[in-house]
């Protein structure tokens, strides 16, 4: 569910034309896409482990949610370069 709502969140400031550059506000949804996971693991740990253990969790998940909007970001250019814009299984 977290993930799913992390896509959703992303992909409603993609660019509707091919070739369109990484807009302010695509990188803003992705930022919040990446808030989303963050905040949406704490509640589910509070709920599973209580509140103090869940805030342990906190800085590593900030981490990985830094992690991948700085990877996210630097790979996007790179693929719409190289005009990977979907898996095709039959050739």
């Amino acid at each position: 569910v977290i993930k799913g709502l992390m896509g959703l969140i992303a992909a409603l400031f993609q660019p509707k034309k091919r070739g369109e550059k990484l807009r302010p506000l695509q990188f803003i949804s992705f930022l919040l896409a990446e808030l989303a996971m963050v905040l949406g693991y704490f509640v589910f740990e509070s709920v599973l482990f209580g509140v103090a253990l869940a805030a342990g969790s906190l800085l590593p998940n900030l981490c990985q949610a830094l992690v991948g909007l700085a990877l996210g970001s630097a790979l996007i250019p790179i693929i719409k370069k190289a005009r990977i814009d979907s898996l095709h299984l039959n050739p």
